[in-house]
């Protein structure tokens, strides 16, 4: 089954990290206001490092994002390598990444 959702962040929108008292397994929770999203682990012995390596893929988009929308307010170190990758294109809207929409020349 495939799922899609948008959500739109309101102005007390937050994204944090959040355990489990009982397991003690850790999330990023996005509380969206209205709406919260949990993003876990799978079980089992790989499920936190491929959580890990999403959660690399996801910040690293989410750079990219904010340096398209705000590119002065949303400099970091995290950006940097992506200014090149940033001029191929956006990914569509809910698909893999392709040719996707040209992006601006992002200022240094």
């Amino acid at each position: 089954m495939t799922v899609q959702v948008k959500m739109t962040p309101g102005p007390a929108a937050v994204a944090e990290v959040a355990s489990d008292p009982v397991t003690g397994t850790y999330a990023l929770r996005l509380r969206l206001d209205p709406g919260t999203l949990v993003i876990a682990a799978q079980k089992g012995p790989d499920g936190p490092r491929e959580l890990a390596a999403f959660l690399t893929r996801l910040a690293k988009e989410a750079g990219l994002l904010a340096v398209v929308l705000g590119p002065t307010e949303s400099r970091h170190a995290l950006t940097d390598e992506r200014n090149n990758e940033a001029q191929t294109g956006l990914a569509d809207w809910y698909g893999e990444s392709g040719a996707g929409r040209s992006i601006p020349e992002v200022p240094r």
